[in-house]
Order: structure tokens, then C-alpha cells, then sequence
């Protein structure tokens, strides 16, 4: 688990550096780029010219393809946050759920995130239960600060997709 938290740290570290580094028209491009493509799933107008899934929030000359990291301050958790959800994924940080908005907010999105937790070599999750209404944590996206507030706590069947449909406005 140690060794876990430092890799993920690193990995952090090397992106913070990154996002420093980036020229502010890049970073506004890519974020009007996730912000155009959350439109879609609030059904907002968006532009035609949208990047596909696996290009948004990517930095070329990143040491890695994390599009984000998430910081819960209760649990003392900071994992890094990639696309899709494979196994690969899961055993190396947080997987972005496909067909949900980015990690950029916005009225009516809903960004889902998903991790192990139970794993007998790394913590991950494992402290997610502690977690209770009103608690905050961060979403870390191109650098910028996304902050959230646990509002509900629900139990949720794998199959039920209904929980990742967008909120109204």
C-alpha cells in the first residue's frame, strides 16, 4: 500500500508539473473541449467539432494518460484519475466511467468515477464508507480545482445505469 501511494503520487507530481508548464491557450482549448463535450449529455447545444473520448484531457507531453486526479481530505486518499474503467485501469488509479461528463462540472452533468476497494495490496477505496453527506473532496482537472459535496449515499445494483443520467438544470 505504501508503494501504492508513492507510485500515485509521482504519477501526480509529474502532471502538476505539466499543467504548470502548459501554454494558457492549451489549457483553454482543452477545457472548452471537455466543457463542449459534457454539453452533449445535458442536452445543451454543442459544436460539431467535438474530441473523441480517449483525446480529451490528454497532455501530449504528459509521463502518463491521467485526465485527472481525485483528493478526499477525510479518507487521506489522492489517486490518479484515467479513461475508461479496465482492469488495467482500476489497478493503477481511478477509471473514468465512459458515456459520463468529464471532470470540468457544469449545471446537469454527472462524472462518474470508479475504484477498487477490498484489494488485500492497496487501500484504493477501501475507506470510500466513511465518507457522509455534506463531506467535500476535489477533482484536480488540467490543474484547476472541482470541488464536490456528497449530497446522497446510495447502494447501487451494477446494472442500474439510471443513477448516471444527468440532473436537471
Amino acid at each position: 500500500d505504501y508503494m501504492a501511494t508513492v507510485r500515485a503520487e509521482a504519477t501526480i507530481s509529474r502532471m502538476e508539473a505539466v499543467y504548470d508548464s502548459m501554454r494558457d491557450e492549451e489549457h483553454a482549448e482543452k477545457m472548452a473541449q471537455a466543457h463542449a463535450y459534457n454539453s452533449r449529455f445535458a442536452g445543451l447545444p454543442c459544436s460539431e467539432d467535438i474530441w473523441d473520448y480517449d483525446d480529451q484531457l490528454v497532455c501530449r507531453d504528459a509521463p502518463s494518460s491521467m485526465m485527472a486526479w481525485v483528493e478526499i481530505p477525510k479518507i487521506h486518499c489522492k489517486l490518479p484519475v484515467y479513461h475508461h474503467t479496465t482492469e488495467s485501469v482500476l489497478m493503477a488509479g481511478v477509471g473514468h466511467v465512459d458515456m459520463t461528463a468529464l471532470p470540468v462540472g457544469g449545471m446537469g452533468t454527472i462524472c462518474a468515477l470508479s475504484g477498487h476497494s477490498g484489494m488485500s495490496t492497496e487501500r484504493m477505496f477501501d475507506d470510500i464508507r466513511r465518507l457522509s453527506a455534506g463531506d467535500h473532496f476535489v477533482v484536480w482537472t488540467l490543474g484547476e480545482p472541482f470541488e464536490y459535496q456528497v449530497c446522497e449515499i446510495h447502494t447501487v445494483d451494477p446494472t442500474d445505469a439510471s443513477v448516471l443520467e444527468p440532473q436537471g438544470q
